[in-house]
């Protein structure tokens, strides 16, 4: 279906021709060209050249195959045009619910709309409509006034043209944040363990003074921002967010990200879990030293990790360590071992394991290779 739609961007209201359409997965879409403006002093529609050309040719190519006399036909244009009248202003009183009414339940459940309310007295509605716009479409926030249009969300809410959301985003500061975690934190009765990861974001802004360039997982040749996220593994929530210094690595943010949660929830118990990215010496102690429970893994290539494997690699190949996964039977060793790392000592667990399956086959990569180069070799002197 198509029609025209408005969206104010800064003293201007633009005009859209926007057509709704499912894409190959079933997914809604919508495709907007821009066509013209509101005159600022009349309000009457200034359509593009291009447009209005458009559609002379549309109406130039509509004709008649019924053989309908142009009186009739006259006729019969009228009363067309009054049922598309008519049903457009149907339409225009028609709103979707579904998903808006879903995101509140769910909100309400969990008491972030409540705790919303509580922190955001006089913007939570914006606030909570602006984040179901951005989880339901994931377009940019400048559509959300024409998703409104055609959402049913709550009674006597702001209009959210670009202005407002704006001027909302820029009144909501660092401060406002660290609060709303802090309570959202002590909200939720975290019996899991928390897992900690990083993304970056890159971007081609140069307004973004974070931005910066960095390690990139992806690959991109651009500056990033570095996004910090604590999920909880037992309530399945996010806890926490932090964006970082695109320049900043894993292992620099993991001490600044304990620091920032003990200071929001001080007598809150931590379980956090992490890749090898955030292994280092420094981070173990940090962790220890806040008496946050942890799992890591740990890089080959460290002393800590060598010695512990050195100890095991001869009996762990064995009937009595067989761990029985669903793809294939892994040995496993548990140990006691002691951290030792600037006076800091302290028994930590650490788990080994060994896949012999994986094993074999790199065993025989290696001897491939070096059989390889030996007949390069061998070829070379013959010759």
């Amino acid at each position: 279906m198509t029609c025209i739609t408005q969206q104010h961007v800064g003293k201007y209201t633009y005009l859209y021709e926007s057509t709704s359409y499912r894409d190959e997965q079933g997914k809604p879409r919508n495709k907007k060209v821009r066509i013209g403006k509101l005159d600022p002093e009349t309000g009457e529609a200034i359509y593009d050249a291009a447009y209005l050309e458009r559609q002379k040719e549309k109406q130039s190519t509509e004709h008649t195959v019924d053989g309908t006399t142009g009186q009739e036909e006259q006729k019969n244009t009228c009363n067309s045009q009054e049922e598309i009248a008519y049903i457009e202003e149907i339409l225009d009183g028609t709103r979707n619910f579904g998903s808006f009414y879903l995101f509140r339940t769910l909100a309400n459940e969990i008491g972030l709309l409540s705790l919303l309310k509580e922190l955001f007295p006089n913007d939570y509605k914006e606030i909570f409509v602006l984040s179901c716009f951005l989880i339901e479409t994931q377009e940019p926030l400048m559509y959300c006034e024409e998703w409104i249009s055609t959402t049913m969300t709550f009674t006597c809410l702001r209009n959210l043209d670009s202005k407002y959301i704006s001027r909302l985003l820029s009144k909501i500061e660092e401060s406002d944040r660290n609060i709303f975690f802090e309570s959202w934190i002590q909200n939720i009765s975290e019996s899991g363990y928390i897992a900690l990861d990083i993304t970056s974001i890159s971007s081609y802004s140069e307004l973004i003074d974070s931005c910066e360039w960095g390690y990139n997982r992806d690959k991109e040749k651009l500056p990033q921002i570095n996004l910090c996220m604590l999920f909880g593994e037992g309530c399945e929530f996010p806890v926490f967010f932090k964006d970082y210094p695109g320049s900043i690595s894993d292992v620099s943010t993991l001490q600044s990200t304990i620091r920032e949660v003990k200071q929001l929830a001080p007598n809150a118990k931590f379980h956090f879990a992490m890749d090898k990215g955030f292994y280092s010496k420094p981070n173990i102690n940090a962790m220890i030293e806040n008496s946050i429970e942890f799992l890591i893994s740990v890089p080959f290539k460290d002393s800590f990790a060598l010695k512990s494997i050195e100890s095991e690699k001869k009996d762990i190949d064995s009937f009595r360590n067989t761990i029985l996964t669903t793809d294939v039977a892994v040995r496993g060793v548990h140990k006691e071992r002691m951290w030792n790392f600037r006076k800091l000592k302290r028994l930590l667990h650490t788990h080994i394991y060994y896949n012999p399956i994986k094993a074999v086959k790199e065993k025989n990569k290696l001897l491939f290779v070096g059989s390889l180069i030996a007949s390069c070799r061998s070829s070379a002197i013959y010759v």
